[in-house]
C-alpha cells in the first residue's frame, strides 16, 4: 500500500505548493487556461522552463492525467489545460469543470483571457451577474446578460461591454453592437459612466480586415439610425461625446474558430 494522501489507484501524490494550487483554482474559476496565460500570471520572473516543469508535473502522464489535462487546440498549435476529475475532487467543485468544452465556449474563453492578461499593461477584471446589477443598480436582464469588465482607478473606473467574434458576419456583430445601445439607452442605469466618457464598446475578433469592417459598418449604421432609444442616448452624449467603440485582433483566435468549424 502507498504511503501518503492519493487520489485514485493510479495517481500517487504530490506536494502542492501554494502556487499549484492558485494555478488549479485560476483553471477552474475560467474552465480552461493556455500556457500564455499562465505563464504572464503565475511566473513574472520570466522563466519559461520553470512554468512548463510545473505544468508538467500537474499534468503527470497519460492517460492518467493528475490534476490537470492537456487538450489540444488552435489546430494542434496550442495546448490549453483543463481540470481532471480528481482535480474537481481536491477542489470541491462540480465535475462537469472536466468535461471537455465545445467549440464556441473554448474560444470564448481564449479571446476573454487573451484581452484580460495578454492585450497590454492594464488592469482589468470580469464582472459578473450581482456585480453590475449593483454597479449600475438595475435589474434589465437585457443589460444582465451582457459580458462587462472594468478597469481604471477604484474612484474613477471605466466599464467595457464585450462583444467576441465567433466567425459571424460583420453586420451580425453590430447588429448586436446596436442592440446593446438601444439597451443601454432605454434602461439609463449606466448614465453616469456615460456622461463622464467611462462607458465603452469592446469587440474581440479575428483578423485586421474584419476589425476595419466592423469598425467602418457599426460608424455607418449608427449614424443612419433614428430608432426612439437611441434619440436619448444621442441627447445625452451630444454633450458629453459619444461611446467609443475598441476593436481588438486577438491572436490566434481565427486559428481557433476556423479549425474548429472546419471540424465540425
Amino acid at each position: 500500500m502507498k504511503s501518503g494522501k492519493s487520489i485514485g489507484p493510479d495517481k500517487p501524490s504530490i506536494q502542492l505548493t501554494e502556487r499549484d494550487r492558485a494555478i488549479l483554482e485560476f483553471v477552474r474559476e475560467h474552465g480552461a487556461a493556455w500556457f500564455d496565460v499562465l505563464y504572464c500570471k503565475f511566473f513574472p520572473d520570466g522563466q519559461p522552463e520553470m512554468a512548463r516543469s510545473t505544468l508538467r508535473r500537474l499534468c503527470g502522464t497519460a492517460p492518467h492525467y493528475r490534476f490537470l489535462r492537456p487538450q489540444s487546440s488552435m489546430g494542434g498549435a496550442k495546448a490549453h489545460y483543463q481540470l481532471t476529475f480528481a482535480a474537481t475532487r481536491l477542489l470541491g467543485c462540480s465535475p462537469a469543470r472536466s468535461r471537455p468544452l465545445g467549440a464556441v465556449a473554448l474560444a470564448r474563453r481564449y479571446a476573454l483571457q487573451w484581452f484580460l492578461f495578454l492585450a497590454d499593461e492594464t488592469d482589468r477584471v470580469l464582472l459578473d451577474g450581482d456585480a453590475i446589477k449593483n454597479l449600475a443598480n438595475t435589474s434589465v436582464q437585457a443589460l444582465l446578460d451582457l459580458t462587462y469588465y472594468i478597469a481604471g482607478p477604484d474612484d474613477q473606473p471605466h466599464l467595457g461591454i464585450l462583444t467576441i467574434d465567433h466567425g459571424g458576419s460583420t453586420q451580425r456583430i453590430v447588429r448586436k453592437l446596436l442592440t446593446i445601445l438601444s439597451a443601454v439607452a432605454e434602461s439609463g442605469a449606466l448614465d453616469r459612466f456615460i456622461q463622464r466618457r467611462a462607458l465603452n464598446l469592446t469587440v474581440l475578433t479575428v483578423s485586421e480586415g474584419k476589425k476595419r469592417s466592423v469598425a467602418w459598418a457599426y460608424q455607418r449604421r449608427l449614424a443612419k439610425l433614428s430608432h426612439p432609444s437611441l434619440r436619448r442616448l444621442r441627447e445625452l452624449t451630444a454633450s458629453h461625446g459619444n461611446i467609443d467603440l475598441h476593436v481588438w485582433v486577438v491572436p490566434g483566435l481565427d486559428q481557433l474558430v476556423f479549425s474548429n468549424e472546419s471540424q465540425s
